[in-house]
């Protein structure tokens, strides 16, 4: 009984975690992640096609590096797949951006705000805890697409705004 709790308790903690992530993605890089939301909307497959590639392309170099003896090997192996996964972490806040919108515009919740936003992470991560469906399909689309939009999201490059001195500024 106690094993049952402690994984019950992880999962809500994980699913905290992931919630607080996706609110500060969007908080931080919300050019980025409007982007990658956007990158979504519109090419929902090709996102999801460019995340797989990368995903396999990915694997690779992993899977070899955490298979081979070295420690330093299996550090770099590591150190990839988690920056894989921080970089799939804007994808992963434009996704969830994209369910706020969808909630807001069907009467669910009201728009752009923050309560919105943490209903549709936690929507996303129900749908992913759900037993076989949600850990073998949808976990796996989610990450390819979240990783195709960012890569999407992060390829762009931002607009910086020009600045031009005032007649008073002359030196």
């Amino acid at each position: 009984m106690a094993d049952i709790l402690a994984i019950f308790g992880i999962l809500v903690l994980v699913g905290g975690a992931q919630a607080g992530l996706v609110i500060t993605f969007c908080l931080l890089f919300p050019t980025r992640v409007e982007a990658a939301s956007a990158r979504l909307e519109q090419h929902p497959w090709r996102s999801l096609l460019i995340g797989s590639a990368a995903v396999i392309i990915l694997a690779l170099p992993v899977i070899l590096l955490l298979s081979l003896p070295a420690g330093a090997a299996k550090f770099l192996g590591w150190a990839l797949a988690v920056a894989a996964l921080a970089v799939s972490g804007v994808g992963a806040s434009g996704l969830t951006r994209l369910l706020a919108r969808r909630m807001a515009s069907q009467g669910m919740a009201d728009a752009g705000s923050l309560g919105t936003l943490v209903r549709s992470s936690f929507a996303l991560e129900l749908a992913i805890f759900l037993p076989v469906v949600g850990w073998f399909v949808i976990l796996p689309l989610v990450t390819a697409a979240s990783i195709g939009a960012s890569l999407h999201a992060l390829r762009r490059t931002a607009s910086t705004p020009s600045v031009t001195p005032s007649a008073g500024s002359q030196a």
